[in-house]
């Protein structure tokens, strides 16, 4: 999906999307989105460029990308997997007001963060949860729209 998909999700007052980027090898141009996201690679390697570092990812490793901020990666196979959690202005509050230690621009956070086992395998099954609760939010509206419009 592309960015602005994305900001259109956000304009109609979706908080987050969440999508599992697979079957793709190569560079993605450097860029940057007017939303906050997280990665999460699953399976595979990829490199990770952001804020003037290079950031080699492995399974199980978790990393922020703020606001505004200039990225880019390259994906080394196609069967690298990973899921890209984009989120909101006002996600992004609502953590910092339960986490008021956390910095909107992630900068007291580690680059990269590996998750144990145990702890990417709930988060994993959060994940999909949510991607399950928004496509039936999706499908909902849809359908409302459908029947609105034969009536």
């Amino acid at each position: 999906m592309n960015n602005l998909n994305r900001q259109l999700l956000f304009a109609s007052k979706q908080n987050y999307h969440i999508y599992i980027g697979e079957r793709y090898t190569g560079k993605v141009d450097a860029h940057y989105h007017s939303f906050y996201h997280c990665t999460l690679l699953l399976k595979g390697d990829l490199a990770y460029f952001q804020q003037d570092q290079m950031l080699r990812m492995q399974p199980g490793d978790l990393l922020f990308t703020p606001i505004y901020c200039n990225h880019s990666l390259y994906i080394f196979s196609p069967e690298t997997s990973y899921f890209c959690f984009s989120f909101s202005q006002e996600m992004m509050d609502a953590l910092v007001s339960c986490f008021p230690k956390l910095k909107k621009d992630f900068s007291n956070l580690p680059p990269i963060i590996h998750m144990p086992r145990h702890e990417r395998e709930r988060l994993v099954h959060l994940l999909y949860c949510l991607m399950v609760a928004s496509a039936n939010e999706a499908a909902n509206i849809l359908a409302e729209a459908v029947s609105g419009s034969v009536t």
